[in-house]
């Protein structure tokens, strides 16, 4: 039983685990610095405590603890799928290979989305993305449908009409921070105008702007953009683009 992991994912303070199963802090934070085990009555505490969380009324995050505790048979649909508190759908399809279920915005939803992208029951709703992974990513992932060739221009890096984008969300903590643009190029910006895909070529922090740009070379119909990180709701670094044949 790893637990500080199992803390953290049950989002419970050294303190707060202390006073809830009856163990002195200072002993708590011991075991997570040292690595050494609970004695035999503080493991039963631990075990009894953490099971009993999972017991209750199953929540996405609760499936997803199940999963980590591994001896909550029975709680899950399916021992080979659990969801994240994020919306992330996980499935086990063996080969040490994961399917990995992400809700996908389609561009007909666009105008939807940008009333409904922090509304838990509109999330569910939507339809979701598949693509093949070999871990459990954290984090908030979204898929976004491309729509317009504001990104194309005909090489490799282009991202076209109908490709799917998927992103990693970038925590608004980071904003204050200047973006690792030398790693992620490429983001979904979800802003107060609309939905973009564009390609951050500047972060001015102390202003709070970003500097936009269109991989198409027609700078007359898709000029650089200057946008206010105030006026932005969610930005997602781009992690994968799938395009279909044909």
């Amino acid at each position: 039983m790893n637990i500080k992991e199992l803390r953290i994912q049950f989002g419970l303070s050294q303190q707060e685990l202390a006073e809830k199963v009856g163990i002195p802090r200072g002993r708590i934070n011991g075991w997570e610095q040292r690595g050494s085990k609970p004695k035999v009555d503080d493991h039963k505490k631990l075990e009894d405590f953490f099971i009993h969380l999972s017991k209750q009324k199953l929540t996405d995050i609760q499936k997803e603890e199940a999963e980590i505790i591994g001896n909550l048979e029975g709680l899950l649909e399916s021992e080979n799928v659990y969801k994240t508190k994020s919306g992330n759908e996980f499935v086990d399809i063996g080969n040490g290979k994961i399917q990995m279920n992400i809700p996908l915005v389609e561009h007909y939803a666009y105008a939807g989305y940008l009333t409904g992208w922090g509304d838990s029951v509109f999330l569910e709703e939507l339809p979701k993305h598949s693509i093949i992974v070999d871990k459990h990513y954290r984090g908030i992932y979204r898929a976004f449908q491309v729509r317009g060739d504001s990104m194309d221009n005909n090489s490799r890096d282009s991202i076209c009409s109908g490709d799917v984008v998927v992103g990693r969300s970038v925590d608004k903590k980071y904003w204050k921070n200047k973006f690792y643009l030398h790693k992620w190029e490429d983001y979904v910006i979800i802003h107060e105008g609309g939905i973009l895909v564009k390609r951050i070529t500047d972060h001015w922090v102390e202003q709070g702007i970003i500097i936009c740009m269109s991989l198409n070379t027609d700078k007359s119909t898709y000029p650089n953009l200057e946008l206010h990180l105030s006026e932005v709701y969610e930005i997602y670094n781009v992690v994968e683009v799938s395009r279909k044949r044909g």
